[in-house]
């Protein structure tokens, strides 16, 4: 399992470890706001994931242990695949898809699979902020290396919301690694082994799935690759309320 916030490069993680042999990346298959039916799985496992859509409803333990065991099963039908990863996101238990907690959900995992965890976090909050707000903005969430990113990347941020938002996330960081530590997962860090280099990831996490690892292609870019000041129209603003609340070590 591939736990994160979202905008931690889960995403050009996931395609260097698709690339891979003995691997299977299913993605974030609890994500309904997400399409399957153009992503390059197996055809029973892209039917079994988009009918799961169809339902809206919050999930049940139960009910998300047995689809996820389904789509687990569906994947290894016709191939050799030692390691199926997919992905879970705090926000699928903030907006409720899931009925139950984190804890409960690591829980039952354990008891039906060989759970391995990859830990993907994005220390700088105010960075990650500013990804997701620009993204919402753009509509751009992913950028292959022969794209540019879009002309209007300016926003005005909204000092309350950001405070809110680092102290809300800092708590679910807190909170999380408590639950996981007795997992001993595999923790990556966005501003450690991935913005300068996702190959230092890729390797860190093919050594502790015990995965002999095929050099892979990165395909993916940055998608706010500017200074900070050059994004954002209240900069100073951002910076005192920042530093006001501790945070400006973020800057």
């Amino acid at each position: 399992m591939m736990f994160h916030y979202g905008r931690c490069g889960s995403t050009v993680l996931s395609d260097m470890l698709s690339q891979q042999n003995r691997i299977f990346c299913l993605g974030e298959i609890y994500n309904y706001n997400l399409d399957f039916s153009d992503v390059n799985l197996l055809d029973p496992v892209a039917k079994m994931v988009n009918s799961n859509r169809n339902d809206q409803a919050e999930l049940s333990l139960n009910d998300a242990i047995t689809f996820l065991d389904s789509v687990v099963t569906a994947s290894n039908i016709g191939i050799e695949k030692d390691v199926v990863i997919f992905e879970v996101k705090q926000y699928d238990f903030d907006r409720r898809v899931f009925g139950f907690s984190l804890r409960e959900f690591l829980s039952g995992l354990v008891d039906r699979f060989n759970l391995e965890v990859i830990l993907l976090e994005r220390n700088n909050l105010f960075d990650r902020y500013l990804s997701e707000r620009l993204s919402q903005k753009t509509g751009i969430y992913h950028l292959k290396p022969d794209q540019s990113c879009p002309a209007d990347q300016r926003l005005t941020v909204d000092t309350v919301d950001l405070s809110m938002y680092i102290f809300k996330e800092s708590a679910d960081y807190l909170k999380n690694r408590m639950f996981l530590a007795d997992l001993n997962p595999c923790c990556i860090t966005y501003e450690h082994d991935i913005s300068m280099n996702p190959y230092v990831a890729f390797y860190k996490i093919c050594a502790h799935l015990r995965v002999k690892a095929k050099h892979p292609q990165i395909n993916f870019g940055l998608t706010t690759p500017k200074a900070k000041e050059r994004l954002i129209n209240n900069f100073e603003d951002v910076i005192n309320v920042l530093k006001k609340n501790g945070f400006s070590w973020m800057i």
